[in-house]
């Protein structure tokens, strides 16, 4: 509970300081809040240290702080030298000032009606929310929707320690923090940001309920996928199922089985609600039983709107097993480098290169990996996470939406990469025990 309080008292810091000294018409703030923010991360890594990390914590959290503003800096730049200026973020901007005029009066505004989408609408009232202090330019709010999504990379990591070995922890501390899409990607004003924090709340919901079953850290699994339901009705679906499947696969703790089985009927029963919002948002008609006739509204709809433009593409749509390996390909590679239309398509065109070699380094760890992956549940939440993933969004035939909305899945994707390494230590290859009994190769388990 000491992580998530220090990360919500230090996240309103850095808004009312903000607040206090972004005065007048100067603006200010666009040099305030990249050093608040860096100085809070700093801050952050501090007090949720434990002493197997504290030596490098904190510096970490600083300097990923810097390459976060960076990277909004650059898409900022980018929207203005690329696309003359013409882009949701604008969008989302404006609303929120209108939002925060009416915030200030002390009134809840409505959520926008229009035809638009409820994510869409619902992202403009969350900004004007984040603009209740004070009125900051452009450049502040991508500043401000960064250091969100930043806060979101902070809670992934701190998910992921309580259950990987100790000696992967600054490994994956580096890829969370430095990879080209975290770093890019959900760093402006818009869903990518507000949703990576959300989404890297409720898998340290996920994380902190799995060692000891407390309920209470339910709530927190619910607020961040309740939160991303209004915006992404089916990324919750995903991170429902994927904690479902693994309470239903991990190994059983000793004394716990009652527990477990109440976590999947909870689970179980909010899939209900879930459901019916995705057969509305996506217009499904079920009949008696379900098929794949069934979503073929869905393909048709996904390939009018995602087939076209410079960055279309055609296959790589999972149906079956055979199609798998193309749509893991066209969802976490591609664009390949000769596929590149534009700097942000060759950016990521280079991240899937990399991606590429640290699959083939990796890669002869992964099947023992598979194998103990009961014993990890959070390495299992993020298999099944990440290959559910890959068959729904293989659905949208438009790299530049892949590259755009991955940022969603690749903090699951490192966390197979964080734990296959290619150690060259012998005595790591132990065979593992359950939750952290092996003191040569797990860290034992936090309270």
């Amino acid at each position: 509970m000491r992580e998530l309080a220090t990360f919500t008292v230090l996240g309103v810091v850095i808004l009312g300081l903000a607040a206090g000294l972004a005065i007048g018409g100067i603006e200010v703030h666009t040099v305030l809040i990249p050093l608040l923010v860096v100085f809070v991360s700093y801050a952050m890594g501090r007090l949720i240290s434990w002493d197997e990390d504290r030596r490098f914590l904190a510096p970490m959290f600083a300097a990923g702080a810097v390459a976060k503003m960076l990277g909004s800096l650059a898409r900022h730049w980018i929207l203005f030298a690329q696309y003359g200026g013409i882009g949701d973020a604008v969008g989302y901007h404006n609303r929120g000032l209108e939002m925060a005029d009416v915030w200030r009066t002390g009134a809840v505004p409505p959520i926008p009606e229009g035809l638009t989408s409820l994510g869409t609408r619902f992202t403009g009232w969350v900004t004007g929310l984040v603009y209740v202090p004070y009125k900051p330019s452009l450049l502040g709010g991508f500043f401000l929707f960064g250091a969100l999504a930043l806060f979101g990379q902070f809670l992934f990591y701190a998910a992921y320690r309580r259950w990987a070995p100790q000696r992967t922890w600054f490994r994956y501390l580096a890829l969370i923090l430095f990879w080209p899409t975290m770093v890019y990607w959900p760093s402006s004003i818009g869903k990518e940001a507000f949703l990576t924090l959300f989404i890297g709340l409720a898998a340290y919901g996920v994380s902190r309920l799995f060692k000891d079953y407390g309920f209470g850290w339910l709530i927190v699994f619910a607020t961040g996928a309740g939160v991303v339901f209004v915006v992404r009705e089916h990324v919750t679906a995903l991170l429902v199922l994927s904690f479902l499947g693994t309470s239903l696969v991990m190994r059983t703790q000793p004394g716990t089985t009652g527990r477990r089985i109440l976590l999947i009927g909870v689970l179980v029963a909010a899939m209900v609600p879930v459901a019916q919002g995705l057969t509305e948002r996506f217009g499904v008609q079920f009949q008696d039983s379900v098929s794949a006739e069934d979503f073929d509204g869905i393909r048709a709809d996904l390939e009018r709107s995602t087939g076209q433009g410079g960055s279309a593409v055609t296959g790589g749509v999972i149906t079956g097993p055979l199609d798998i390996p193309a749509g893991i390909l066209k969802v976490l590679y591609r664009p390949l480098p000769n596929e590149a239309t534009n700097s942000q398509m060759l950016i990521a065109s280079f991240e899937g290169t990399a991606l590429v070699l640290l699959t083939l380094w990796t890669s002869p760890r992964w099947l023992p990996m598979a194998l103990k992956a009961r014993a990890h549940p959070y390495l299992l939440f993020s298999i099944v996470y990440s290959f559910g993933f890959v068959i729904a969004w293989s659905w949208i035939l438009n790299l530049g939406i892949l590259a755009r909305q991955r940022s969603l899945v690749v903090p699951f994707v490192l966390v197979l990469f964080a734990y296959g390494w290619m150690d060259r230590r012998p005595d790591l290859d132990t065979p593992l025990g359950a939750y952290g009994e092996d003191p040569v190769d797990l860290t034992p388990a936090r309270p």
